[in-house]
């Protein structure tokens, strides 16, 4: 490999770029080095270097995005998502560059980068969790109140101690994991499969986070129970066989069983509670409890200022619930803001699905629907949100494929009557 190739200078910059942004814990210390500032480097020199590649991307509906918010920040807008430059450099890299980056990656590059890319992640990630284990044994909750305590959350960071966007975050590769312990022939990759996946709810566990846990087990059993070599419709009829099954044995002791149990599990963390409404919920049908009561407020809260403003939104960010992703962007921005931004996201999660590989994309589908869904149901933090939607999922999948598709050409030369 030489090093001076043009795919090889930007395949070094962006591994710098997401060697901060999983690596954390040095950017306690350096400020200077925000991981931005790596992937707009990215950026620079994709068109400088890689330019024709560039071209064959429209940008158009999220500059339209970004013209919109910039109005909005000119007008003293001040929903944090959107009401500052620093959020516009932020929006460009977890919408426009990191889903480039992918499209880059499989483009130009090799196996052999892509899964040192994946490496890099794997251990910057694992590095984080063992710090992470022993400061949350201690003090349970720490993670959720770093969310809000700005003070905390840079103590943490400095510990090399996960932030709450990993939790929410870890979700999203769920499906390509399990890809790959089911048809990946590498034994090494299959064991590697399936650590990620004891160390992603692991994540979810200390994490508390309750939405994420439940998109996570959902995410994981469609994608262990979809098989690649049987037709769609002979899938979507097993799992609504399953769904319908599940509807009818299911009553309000199994409920009280399954809960009890899973109580047990979390108890002393926020999980539990949680566990404990949503377990009324079911049973009575009512939302119940201080959290999901919360929760419906804020999202009504949110959709009440939509109906008011449907066209150009709001700059007052108190009119605003803070804890619907998109629903916040839609009342802040209007249809005039938020049509462009989603058929800017229509637009390259197609791109990103046109490129993979067929076997793959059913595995792609549900990762993104599960991004969309936390982001229609609960707020983002941090970049990890897009680095793992719309990057690492589909690279995943792809170096999967590409190992399966390397094995059996090697399988075939050593015996090629088969």
């Amino acid at each position: 490999m030489k090093i001076t190739d043009k795919s090889n200078i930007l395949w070094v910059v962006s591994i710098i770029a997401i060697f901060f942004e999983t690596f954390r814990q040095f950017m306690s210390y350096i400020v200077v080095f925000r991981s931005y500032i790596y992937f707009l480097l990215w950026i620079v020199l994709c068109f400088g270097l890689a330019n024709s590649f560039i071209r064959k991307i429209n940008y158009v509906p999220f500059f339209i995005f970004l013209i919109v918010v910039s109005f909005y920040i000119f007008n003293g807008g001040d929903y944090n998502n959107l009401g500052s430059m620093s959020s516009c450099i932020s929006l460009s890299v977890g919408y426009m560059i990191i889903p480039t980056i992918f499209l880059f990656y499989n483009r130009f590059l090799s196996n052999n980068q892509l899964m040192i890319c994946l490496v890099i992640v794997a251990i910057t990630t694992t590095y984080t969790l063992l710090c992470t284990i022993p400061v949350v044994m201690i003090q349970p909750g720490l993670i959720r109140e770093s969310a809000v305590n700005e003070d905390l959350y840079v103590l943490l960071q400095r510990q090399g101690v996960m932030n709450y966007a990993l939790p929410h975050s870890v979700i999203f590769i769920l499906p390509a994991l399990c890809y790959g312990v089911k048809y990946c022939q590498s034994f090494g990759i299959r064991i590697t499969c399936l650590i990620a996946i004891v160390e992603t709810f692991t994540i979810l566990y200390l994490g508390e986070a309750t939405t994420p846990l439940l998109l996570g087990v959902a995410s994981f059993f469609i994608s262990i129970f979809y098989n690649i070599h049987r037709k769609i419709r002979t899938n979507l009829i097993r799992i609504i066989v399953i769904l319908v099954i599940f509807a009818i044995i299911i009553n309000e002791s199994i409920i009280h069983s399954i809960f009890g149990s899973m109580e047990s599990l979390f108890e002393g963390t926020a999980i539990a509670d949680k566990m404990r409404e949503f377990e009324m919920l079911m049973i009575y049908g009512d939302v119940t409890g201080a959290d999901m009561e919360a929760r419906q407020d804020l999202g009504n809260q949110t959709i009440n200022t939509i109906l008011n403003n449907p066209i150009w939104g709001t700059t007052n960010s108190k009119a605003l619930g803070h804890h619907n992703y998109f629903l916040d962007i839609f009342a802040s921005i209007g249809v005039v803001g938020f049509f462009p931004l989603m058929v800017w996201l229509v637009y390259i999660i197609k791109k990103i699905w046109d490129v993979l590989p067929a076997k793959t994309r059913f595995y792609y589908i549900v990762g993104v629907a599960t991004f969309l869904l936390h982001g229609f149901t609960k707020n983002v933090w941090g970049g990890e949100f897009f680095l793992y939607s719309l990057f690492l999922l589909p690279c995943l999948l792809l170096f999967f494929h590409n190992s399966i598709k390397t094995h059996s050409c090697n399988v075939w030369k050593k015996n090629p009557k088969y």
